[in-house]
């Protein structure tokens, strides 16, 4: 499609290069040519280096880069967006997906690829067009969502969900409605989910788990997060959408991270902290806001000696 059929479809503004072809939507910071960035604010538009085009509210701003301008909310018109993009045929709902079939022990969709030495517990389902490498273990009663692809030595635990529906939200007329995005869920070699977590898909392309990275019970990964290899990532924790958290790193229990927070690598975050701004390398924080380590445990004893 083109940027003006977008115009044209959803009644949008655009400023100039009508004719740029779009093929796909994506954040600001990580769109790449043939892609609409999304700006939620001017300083998304300057992050929009390599996108062929920009989707934000009507604005006064000097770029090179064309612009749709939407006059509904930019959380609804990224939505619109990507129901135009699997309208014309370049992204695909797999949340729509859901035909299965009784293997027995387990439910399986249509198209899927498991690899030899795969193990599938009793009550598992994997919905349509999952790859499944070698070796790997899917747990009882887990669910492996439409699209997602998971490595070799793979290890899924009991009722976890794999790209589970983006928990994303937007208003129509005043009515809140969800939105499932057009992404998947990857888990590279030797990652492990454990029991009753769950990784949401991505929003627009992928949320995805590094090699080697361990999450415990009951967390929850938002959609397009991206987790580096080496990482483990203690029950109870709970990551908003659009996080990138470096390799080697520590998240301990009941940790709640922000959205859209980047964190280096060799990263230490305590247990129970909130972490709600971007982290250097090799750093290690504590509490609530997350800072450095150490300057809590100051901050607590001067409290209790008050």
């Amino acid at each position: 499609m083109r940027l003006s059929d977008f115009a044209d479809l959803l009644e949008y503004e655009f400023s100039c290069g009508g004719e740029t072809d779009i093929i796909g939507i994506d954040y600001a910071d990580s769109a790449q040519m043939g892609e609409i960035a999304v700006a939620f604010s001017k300083r998304d538009i300057e992050r929009a280096k390599n996108a062929s085009a920009v989707l934000c509210a009507p604005c006064l701003f000097q770029t090179d880069k064309p612009l749709l301008m939407s006059f509904e909310p930019i959380e609804t018109a990224l939505v619109k967006i990507c129901k135009c993009l699997i309208k014309a045929g370049t992204a695909v709902d797999y949340a729509d997906m859901c035909e299965l079939h009784n293997c027995g022990a387990f439910w399986k969709g249509c198209g899927c690829n498991i690899g030899s030495g795969t193990k599938i517990a009793a009550g598992a389902v994997i919905e349509n067009n999952v790859t499944i490498g070698e070796n790997c273990l899917i747990g009882a009663n887990a669910v492996i969502k439409s699209g997602s692809v998971i490595g070799n030595g793979v290890r899924v635990g009991n009722c976890a969900v794999i790209g589970a529906d983006s928990f994303y939200h937007y208003a129509e007329k005043g009515i809140i409605k969800s939105f499932a995005g057009i992404g998947i869920a990857v888990l590279e070699d030797n990652a492990e989910v454990g029991n009753n977590s769950v990784i949401q898909r991505g929003l627009f392309k992928e949320t995805r788990i590094g090699k080697n990275t361990v999450i415990g019970n009951t967390v929850d990964v938002g959609h397009d997060c991206v987790i580096g290899n080496n990482c483990k990532i203690v029950s109870q924790t709970g990551i908003a959408g659009h996080v990138r958290i470096g390799n080697n790193c520590m998240i301990f229990g009941q940790v709640g991270i922000n959205g859209g927070v980047k964190i280096g690598n060799g990263v230490i975050v305590k247990a129970k902290s909130g972490v709600t701004k971007d982290i250097v390398d090799n750093a290690v924080v504590s509490g609530f806001y997350a800072r450095n380590h150490f300057d809590e445990l100051k901050t607590f004893v001067k409290i209790r000696n008050l």
